[in-house]
């Protein structure tokens, strides 16, 4: 009787779960996402690790290809060796490639072009910089909701030969 009593209130909180939709063909989707960035320069020790907050908003041209836009501006900057760095703000677009293993959970992975500004300044000087670059990433979307998904991703929003700036990523996501 207990694993009875049991297995149906098992099901009781999952059903839920497990009438939830992926996202189909024509669904257009918007969300916000917390951004802790990690950028490296070659041949300087250190990195610096400022906070950014990016919106995106994407379409879903079936459930498994979507295309995405970002633009994010910077929540806090980071000092290491004496130098101050902070996003001023990012721009991108993206292609997405959706791999829904469930009703719940989706992979996937995102590749497209990335344009940043960021300021430096330590020592009495201040330097303002922008750079366009490509960009990937892979992630993981938890539908909570037929139109609401939570979302983790790490990106590596520029990749050149002097620097890099990585993301680790939570967000969120409201599907129409």
């Amino acid at each position: 009787m207990r694993k009875t009593a049991l297995a149906l209130v098992s099901f009781g909180f999952l059903a839920p779960a497990l009438a939830l939709a992926q996202p189909s063909a024509g669904t257009p989707y918007v969300g916000g996402q917390y951004s802790h960035l990690d950028a490296d320069v070659s041949g300087v020790s250190g990195s610096w690790n400022p906070d950014a907050l990016v919106a995106r908003g994407g379409y879903f041209f079936n459930e498994y290809f979507a295309v995405e836009g970002r633009a994010g501006t910077g929540l806090s900057d980071d000092t290491d060796n004496g130098v101050d760095v902070e996003l001023d703000y990012m721009i991108g677009g993206y292609a997405r490639g959706n791999l829904p293993v469930s009703n719940v959970v989706s992979l996937y992975g995102m590749a497209g072009v990335t344009h940043a500004e960021a300021t430096a300044s330590g020592g009495g000087v201040s330097v303002t910089d922008d750079d366009t670059g490509p960009s990937y990433g892979v992630g993981a979307e938890f539908n909570v909701a037929n139109d609401l998904g939570l979302s983790v991703e790490w990106m590596r929003y520029m990749d050149e030969s002097d620097y890099d700036v990585d993301a680790i990523s939570v967000g969120m996501n409201y599907h129409f």
